[in-house]
């Protein structure tokens, strides 16, 4: 079930979408040091390429364009720099909300898909139905678990107004305070057409990086 914040749930979906490429910038926030890891995740290697450009590569196809979000440029592999444009983190903002805020500001379009370099399952069917659950929203946010899951997620340019308001605590507080119109995809509709959940797979350790590289291969 797809639910309108502040609204009836959404009853149908009628639009089909079957392009290649989406009107869309694809975000990737780069994160910083893996303290468990020993090494940005950005610069992992998985046959013979960085995790980030190989995000990346899953991406182009299917978007507008590229950016890679983070602190400076050099968090960005070399192997990389040619599947996209950096992007700088918004001053001001905690955490992840700093990539946003950065993303949006840069974005040469009105929607983004936002993720993480370690989140690397990129789906173009993700990004087909959250495409076409976009109607009357600022955003498209699953919410899993008991938590919204933004790092897997399309957002609208008008969020940014939302955002220099104030500097928000976390993601969970700025989209519960439902000052813009989030489209809600609840975990059971997520799941039916991605029934694992990959999109929103991550890791921390070298144990969850090497269980998601035998997934990537």
């Amino acid at each position: 079930m797809v639910r309108k914040s502040g609204s009836i749930p959404v009853a149908e979906i009628k639009e089909v979408v079957s392009m290649e490429k989406f009107p869309i910038t694809g975000a990737i926030l780069l994160g910083g040091e893996s303290q468990r890891l020993g090494s940005p995740k950005a610069f992992l290697i998985h046959q013979g390429r960085s995790l980030a450009a190989l995000l990346a590569q899953k991406m182009k196809p299917h978007v507008d364009q590229v950016l890679f979000v983070g602190k400076t440029e050099d968090q960005v592999p070399e192997d990389a720099k040619e599947m996209g444009i950096f992007a700088v983190d918004e001053p001001g903002f905690p955490g992840p909300l700093a990539g946003l805020a950065g993303v949006l500001v840069h974005t040469k379009t009105p929607w983004i898909f936002l993720t993480a370099v370690d989140m690397p399952f990129f789906q173009k069917k993700t990004l087909g139905e959250m495409w076409k659950l976009r109607d009357g929203g600022d955003a498209v946010v699953p919410y899993v678990s008991g938590y919204w899951q933004p790092l897997c997620a399309l957002w609208n340019q008008r969020v940014l107004d939302r955002l220099k308001i104030s500097p928000w605590k976390s993601f969970q507080y700025f989209i519960d305070q439902g000052i813009f119109s989030t489209i809600r995809v609840e975990e059971e509709f997520l799941r039916s057409w991605d029934a694992e959940l990959t999109c929103l797979r991550g890791f921390n350790t070298p144990e969850e990086w090497a269980e998601v590289q035998t997934r990537l291969s």
